[in-house]
């Protein structure tokens, strides 16, 4: 029997979170993961509006209102656009109406954007392929450039453009706009969600860890715990996330603390590293109040870390924090590459990178096309017809040729073999000849005398032989001509005139 006093327990509220901190890592580390969370690293997040599956699928239900694409992981910018004209609202993926038809009059939609949004590829779902025949692309009233066009299935299509494009207006124009069902424009994947965090201090360690800031909520209040938060001594404050791999990131949002003390994240640095740890590109905080949101474009590249940071000081009475409520960090995977884990290789037979998302190659369609302006429209059907129409001329001329050139090579065999008989038959003649002259010596030699018309005979076919031997001579000599294209032509007139 003993008695347990409580100064002998030493449990103060810290220990007991970090307790309950631990409880969770260890549950995070089985083969579950957290009911808003899945994959075997619990590094994506559930968008459904239900439940998922261990893939990411929705059971039962679809992608969150702003978010579509595989496993509902990529970000819709639609949502936070504002849509000219006013029906075109039901273009929206959560619009309740999904009627496909001609429901504009004016054959446009525009989509406007209060701040900068970077632009890699946009989704439509129409009623089928071949009824997307004329329409045009423009960002910021410019044509989209270096346009592809991939087919996702019968009524999906993806069209892309130049990945450096940032934007606040997005316009679609043409007579086959209304038969656009919904529109998707993609704002990228958030690559910061559950990756590997550091700051330089913590205050009130664990309470505000530095992997508080990618867990994937942003918390009414900080107050007791839940943000990320460095030391109240620290001289120079840092916190940094670093990826899995490197990625194509294109934006990063920072979202500040909603209960108080906003003004501590006032004046950031934001800094995107390599794997050198050298930093590629930065954005200064100059706001003069500060923000509940901050969303910064970051130059396209391939970036492996993202570091926020405040001014140095030795000032004892100027202290300085770095304080996050969330953080994000969007893009793409590198060319080459895709997939949710930007791991699998694109074919070997795509003529440029292929789909970031679905792996697919650029495809180009007669009833619509891979544009150099972006437009899907007759004129440039026209000429790509033209084209295949060309393509199919040309293969038809080389099927010809091919034939041509055939037949000659037959026909020059059988020349030769021609020029092989005639030789033999001349050959033969002359045999015949000198083996006659032989045979008329040998009967005058031993004077066996025949009657006066044998001897005439005789004397006709030694005539006839040497006319037969000269013709023979004149059809090789012609034939040489013929295939030496005159090469032999001074030889054969020679000739020509001594046997006339």
């Amino acid at each position: 029997m003993f008695t347990l006093y409580s100064s002998d327990l030493r449990l103060t509220h810290q220990m007991i979170v970090w307790l309950l901190l631990l409880i969770v890592t260890v549950v995070q580390c089985q083969d579950f993961c957290h009911v808003n969370t899945y994959n075997s690293s619990c590094k994506y997040a559930c968008r459904c509006k239900g439940p998922c599956d261990s893939d990411g699928n929705c059971i039962g239900s679809s992608c969150s209102e702003g978010w579509f694409g595989s496993a509902c992981q990529y970000s819709d910018v639609v949502m936070t656009a504002t849509i000219h004209p006013k029906r075109a609202e039901s273009l929206r993926s959560n619009s309740s109406g999904h009627d496909c038809g001609q429901r504009f009059g004016p054959h446009y939609v525009l989509l406007t954007w209060i701040e900068e949004q970077p632009f890699t590829w946009l989704r439509i779902i129409i009623l089928n392929q071949t009824s997307l025949t004329n329409m045009s692309i423009s960002i910021n009233n410019a044509s989209c450039a270096k346009t592809n066009i991939f087919s996702v299935d019968d009524t999906t299509m993806d069209i892309a453009c130049n990945t450096n494009v940032s934007m606040t207006t997005l316009k679609l124009e043409g007579e086959d706009v209304g038969n656009i069902c919904t529109l998707f424009v993609s704002g990228g994947r958030n690559f910061a969600l559950f990756q590997t965090t550091y700051e330089s201090s913590t205050h009130l360690s664990p309470l505000y860890g530095p992997w508080f800031a990618v867990d994937g909520q942003v918390k009414l209040t900080c107050n007791t715990y839940g943000c990320s938060h460095t030391s109240t001594d620290d001289r120079s404050p840092w916190w940094t996330v670093y990826f899995d791999q490197e990625y194509n990131i294109n934006k990063c949002v920072l979202y500040n603390r909603i209960d108080s003390e906003r003004h501590r994240l006032n004046g950031f640095l934001l800094e995107m590293l390599d794997s050198h740890n050298a930093t590629l590109d930065q954005f200064q905080d100059d706001s003069s109040s500060p923000k509940l949101v901050y969303s910064v474009l970051i130059r396209t590249g391939s970036y492996i870390a993202a570091r926020v940071r405040q001014k140095s000081t030795t000032n004892p009475q100027l202290v300085t924090y770095v304080s996050l409520n969330e953080f994000e960090a969007y893009g793409e995977c590198l060319p080459g590459f895709w997939g949710l884990n930007c791991k699998e290789k694109c074919p070997p037979f795509c003529n440029t990178s292929c789909h970031a998302e679905h792996g697919k190659c650029n495809t180009i369609y007669i009833s619509y096309t891979d544009l150099p302006q972006s437009s899907i429209g007759p004129n440039t059907l026209n000429t790509y017809v033209v084209s295949g129409i060309g393509v199919g001329v040309g293969l038809v001329v080389l099927v010809v040729v091919g034939c041509v050139v055939k037949r000659r090579v037959e026909r020059k065999q059988e020349t030769n073999i021609d020029i092989v008989a005639k030789l033999q038959e001349e050959h033969h003649y002359e045999n015949v000849k000198n083996k006659d002259f032989y045979d008329t010596e040998f009967l005058r030699d031993n004077n066996f005398c025949g009657s006066i018309e044998d001897e005439e005979r005789q004397r006709e076919n030694e005539r006839h032989y040497e006319m037969l031997s000269g013709e023979n001579q004149y059809d090789k000599l012609a034939l040489e001509y013929e295939d030496s294209n005159g090469v032999h032509y001074q030889n054969f007139a020679s000739l020509n005139q001594e046997l006339m």
